[in-house]
């Protein structure tokens, strides 16, 4: 069985702010954010099949982020009704990036030699 390196190395950041205003009024306001968001370096086999081989190795760039707005408005004209208008925007963005791992990269020849990497020449 093949040995294949997976690495997470992501943070997740979870955001909420919460305000309600004149909450005991006959008129009360509420606005909310959330956010969370999801970003780092991962490692992953690809599962697909590039130049007849099965054997590569994803380099990936998170970066996930939602973000959620909502607000309300609460109107109490008798003692026991309450009419609200309530409204939620949700945006969700994705930034990811696919690479090839470089340590899994090979180059060879067009008669099949393997090509060796050059060591960095510095002055």
């Amino acid at each position: 069985m093949d040995q294949w390196p997976i690495l997470y190395n992501t943070l997740r950041r979870l955001t909420n702010a919460n305000l309600k205003l004149s909450p005991l009024s006959k008129v009360s306001y509420q606005v909310r954010y959330e956010q969370d968001a999801f970003q780092g370096p991962s490692l992953s086999p690809s599962g697909y099949q590039v130049a007849g081989s099965y054997r590569l190795v994803l380099q990936v760039m998170q970066r996930n982020s939602a973000d959620d707005f909502f607000r309300e408005i609460d109107w109490k004209p008798l003692p026991e009704t309450q009419l609200a208008f309530a409204e939620q925007v949700h945006h969700y963005k994705e930034d990811s990036f696919f690479n090839l791992d470089p340590s899994y990269v090979q180059f060879q020849e067009a008669d099949g030699t393997p090509l060796h990497r050059c060591p960095v020449m510095t002055a």
